[in-house]
């Protein structure tokens, strides 16, 4: 197949170690193993579009006269909407973008896009042209920015919405990474359930992998204690403040035992007063961001992987990439019992669930895992063994070539 995979920018196949670049690189790379040619097509400023092949990079833009229309037009309405208050509605740069890749839309036999907001310019082409087009929809991003306290709001509102719900229609599948997304994309904006497939995310089992005893990491501060490991973006999905506190219950009780905080993000500060103010510096590290060599490596060092997410009024709507991660390198995972999560974990064969929100359930549950060390290597073993069954990117690819070969 040749297919045109649609990213919201470039960024995107970056050199980030974040989970949406990590998740985009690993399947463009697989369906290359595989056989097929991908091009990467993203949206760049109002109208272009960037081609990037295995060859070269090329910036579509479209110089006809319809093309020059609509740029006037799209500019004398832009004028009069801010004279007016009214906010900038994403409509005739979406008309641009479609005229954009119209010309190459018959190089490809599909079409594949990352959802984002405000985009709709593909989906138009791929409507006009007849072609087959995927979605890949991770999150809903009104509902995120309402629960992150930045809403959109008014009449920017109802037209993301109405480009939301167009590219749903276009959509001959739109896959979710999570049933709790599925069912929030069903409920709110009234899609057809047999459009949705849910595929959770998957990690590179090749690289994030168990260590042999001789080649485990020997990292100074941490020799001859037990290693608490939490990697993420310290963003406000993550619980990394009840982790903390439980942290302080298991010192009481396991003196010799030290967290270890991989990443950083908005939260970090916060996280780093609330150890202050317990008195646990020495005790908790942070490493701040690091290279995804280095997230192996402390995973490795590690000893117990935790995963913590806040009770919230809606279910918890992700696919936690770092979970695998924990889980591919043999580690026992302790997770809140929160939207997929509950799914992937069954608690005490592949890994142990504790009451989201919840600062003492939490500590009991990494007690627990502290004090038994036959638990810990079960567990470990069980959850690497699931990975290599149903969450490695081999895998995931393979259910995802016959989406974009019989829709």
């Amino acid at each position: 197949m040749r297919i045109a995979y649609v990213l919201p920018h470039s960024l995107l196949i970056g050199e980030g170690v974040t989970g949406d670049v990590i998740q985009q690189k690993s399947v463009i790379e697989h369906l290359e193993k595989n056989g097929h040619w991908v091009d990467v097509l993203c949206y760049e400023g109002l109208a272009s579009i960037l081609r990037i092949s295995r060859v070269e990079s090329t910036l579509l833009q479209s110089e006809n006269t319809l093309s020059k229309v609509i740029l006037f037009i799209g500019k004398l309405v832009w004028f009069f909407q801010r004279i007016t208050g009214i906010p900038y509605l994403n409509f005739f740069n979406n008309i641009q973008r479609c005229n954009t890749v119209l010309s190459v839309l018959d190089e490809y036999d599909v079409v594949y896009e990352r959802f984002s907001l405000y985009r709709t310019g593909i989906a138009l082409a791929c409507r006009l042209k007849r072609k087959r087009y995927i979605l890949f929809f991770d999150a809903d991003p009104l509902f995120e920015l309402d629960f992150c306290g930045n809403p959109i709001k008014g009449i920017l509102r109802w037209r993301a919405e109405q480009m939301m719900k167009f590219c749903f229609r276009v959509a001959k599948k739109i896959i979710c990474v999570s049933s709790v997304v599925s069912h929030q994309v069903q409920k709110v904006y009234g899609v057809n359930s047999e459009k949705f497939l849910v595929m959770p995310n998957a990690v590179d089992s090749d690289f994030f992998c168990p260590a042999d005893a001789k080649d485990l990491p020997k990292i100074e501060d941490l020799e001859g204690k037990s290693v608490i490991l939490f990697v993420g973006s310290f963003c406000v999905w993550h619980d990394v403040l009840s982790l903390v506190h439980a942290f302080d219950l298991v010192l009481k009780q396991v003196p010799n035992v030290v967290l270890l905080m991989v990443g950083d993000g908005d939260l970090r500060a916060t996280c780093e007063k609330t150890v202050a103010d317990l008195g646990l510096q020495g005790k908790v590290l942070f490493t701040g961001a690091v290279s995804r060599q280095k997230v192996l490596y402390y995973i490795r060092a590690a000893d117990i992987a935790v995963a913590p997410y806040p009770s919230m009024k809606q279910e918890f709507w992700g696919s936690p990439m770092k979970v695998f991660e924990y889980m591919a390198c043999g580690k026992p995972v302790v997770v809140s019992r929160a939207g997929q999560l509950a799914e992937i974990i069954q608690d005490g064969q592949n890994g142990v669930l504790a009451e989201a929100g919840s600062v003492e359930p939490l500590s009991e549950q990494i007690l627990r895992l502290l004090k038994d060390d036959a638990l810990r290597s079960s567990l470990g073993v069980a959850a690497r063994k699931d990975v290599l069954l149903k969450y490695s990117w081999p895998v995931y690819v393979q259910k995802l070539e016959e989406i974009l070969k019989n829709e």
